[in-house]
Order: structure tokens, then C-alpha cells, then sequence
């Protein structure tokens, strides 16, 4: 039988579980978002591109998106989260809002809901333009 050559891997370094990459695992107490990295690789390419503000504000969105349904945390907690006033994080809303990537359903006695289904349609067809130049699972490209 022929010598399998050692490594110096350890099972550790063969964990690919969220905490171990991060090894902070009282960080994810609460949870995480998923963000589908072609939005990461798109939102710069749109047309109209999104700026970093806007995709931060869509990121946060992203965490309140538990089903199907439109996400509908307040402004003054997307302020709070962002680190920005009320004023600024609704002014991301309408910028995305007029290129078409958000709409906002107003509710009385509540907060908005954000419908992000446009972008994410937007998304789906720079993806389609871009398709062989971004990242596949595993591998490497630059958009």
C-alpha cells in the first residue's frame, strides 16, 4: 500500500459551519442573513447601479425577510442599525424607490412594507448579461 502523505489540516480547519469560519460563535446567537453573493457581485453593475448606502439599507431589509412577505421594520430602527438619521434612511428608500427597485406599501397605523421583488428581478437579468464573468459556488471571477 502506498504512503498517504500528512498533512497539517486539523478537523478544525475542515469545518465549514458559519461559527467556525468566524469562530466567534456568540455572534450568531441571533441569527444571520442570507445574501445571495451575485447581489454582492450586481448591485454596483444595475442600470441604474445601486450606491454602498443603498445596498446596506437593502441588506438590512434582508434581515427582517423571514418568508415571502415584504419586510417592514421601521425607518427609526433601519436609522438606528445604519448608524444614520430617519431623514437620510428614508431618502435611500426613495432614491430606491425612484430607480424602480423598491416600492413601498404604506400601511395606517403601521410601518411600510418594502417590496424588493423588482431588484431582485433586476438582479436576475444582470445576471443573465454578466453570467460567465461572476463567481459560480466554489469558484472565482470578478464581474
Amino acid at each position: 500500500m502506498p504512503d498517504i502523505p500528512q498533512t497539517n489540516i486539523s478537523n478544525d480547519a475542515l469545518d465549514y459551519t458559519t461559527t467556525a469560519r468566524w469562530n466567534h460563535s456568540a455572534l450568531f446567537d441571533a441569527g444571520f442573513v442570507a445574501i445571495p453573493t451575485q447581489f454582492l457581485e450586481l448591485y454596483s453593475k444595475l442600470n441604474p447601479p445601486l450606491t454602498s448606502g443603498e445596498a446596506l439599507f437593502i441588506i438590512q431589509l434582508m434581515n427582517f425577510k423571514w418568508s415571502k412577505k415584504a419586510p417592514f421594520p421601521s425607518y427609526g430602527l433601519l436609522a438606528k442599525r445604519m448608524g444614520l438619521s430617519d431623514k437620510a434612511v428614508r431618502r435611500h428608500a426613495a432614491a430606491l424607490e425612484g430607480k424602480k427597485y423598491l416600492h413601498r406599501i404604506q400601511r395606517v397605523g403601521a410601518t411600510n412594507k418594502f417590496d424588493l421583488s423588482k431588484l431582485f428581478d433586476a438582479l436576475l437579468e444582470a445576471k443573465t448579461k454578466f453570467g460567465k464573468q461572476l463567481r459560480t459556488k466554489g469558484g472565482n471571477a470578478d464581474v
